[in-house]
């Protein structure tokens, strides 16, 4: 899923009309990484999870702070890919995609 959504990315970037090539290069470079990265994320997990190991969520404000946690868990045991998503994301909307 996270390769087929950097594929289209990818795709946006280089099709971006006006992007100074440095710019483009540049993402292409942190979307690379990012790649990568997750790469070495799908290794670590060796456990797949369960429907035992996720507790039931009800109501909406429950489950956006179940996110937020796993947002910090993230950040916490990968912060270089955060970092790199963050910097991406940040590009991305400086140029209005």
């Amino acid at each position: 899923m996270i390769d087929h959504q950097l594929e289209q990315l990818r795709s946006i970037v280089n099709s971006a009309d006006g992007l100074p090539e440095a710019t483009k290069s540049e993402i292409l470079t942190r979307l690379a990484a990012v790649q990568t990265e997750a790469g070495s994320i799908r290794q670590e997990q060796t456990t797949p999870a369960t429907a035992e190991d996720v507790p039931a969520v009800t109501g909406t404000a429950r489950a956006l702070g179940r996110l937020a946690g796993a947002v910090e868990g993230l950040e916490a045991s990968h912060p270089q890919i955060t970092a790199t998503v963050n910097s991406i994301a940040t590009a991305l909307a400086n140029i209005g995609i």
